[in-house]
């Protein structure tokens, strides 16, 4: 039960960078994009996530797809669209034939977030973000392309942003190191 478990931490920690919002209590999640697999994959290739909502929020992520040997740095780029202290989350990871593989929803707040974000969370404040999961070993059992969508609202029900995410997590043996 414990690698399926570290899967789903690691899906969450990507949709928390993706947010700035979301599940922050659990560091050591990561998502990336899928990338045609008759093309080697390079450090340098970035994926980026599509925007699902109405608030502007732009999040890229290099290596574009995950290597359970290597590391992920994501990158966040968001204006806040409300003030923000606390709400809830939901976040849903589908395999590649579209099955539901984790589905999760919870409340959070700043205590949640405060080590990676200054919160309470201002309107009009702009969020810039940079951070490096090194390691991504529990990916390791889990080949194969995934789907993701990210949600995050205020108490007030007003929504902070939602992004959509392809994910393929390599064999180690598809990885090329530049």
């Amino acid at each position: 039960m414990d690698a399926p478990w570290n899967i789903v931490r690691i899906s969450i920690f990507l949709y928390c960078l993706v947010s700035t919002l979301s599940l922050a209590r659990r560091s050591d999640v990561n998502l990336m994009t899928m990338i045609k697999e008759s093309i080697p994959i390079r450090e340098h290739d970035s994926g980026q996530a599509v925007n699902c909502g109405k608030v502007p929020i732009n999040v890229t992520w290099s290596p574009k797809d995950l290597s359970p040997s290597k590391g992920v740095t994501i990158s966040l780029d968001y204006i806040v669209p409300y003030d923000w202290s606390a709400g809830w989350f939901n976040v849903s990871l589908y395999d590649g034939e579209g099955q539901l593989f984790f589905g999760y929803s919870d409340d959070i707040n700043c205590d949640m977030i405060k080590q990676y974000v200054p919160c309470p969370l201002r309107k009009g404040m702009h969020v810039n973000l940079r951070h490096t999961i090194t390691d991504l070993n529990a990916l390791r059992d889990y080949p194969g392309d995934y789907s993701g969508t990210g949600q995050v609202w205020t108490a007030q029900r007003q929504q902070m942003f939602c992004v959509n995410m392809t994910v393929k997590v390599l064999h180690n043996s598809l990885y090329v190191d530049n």
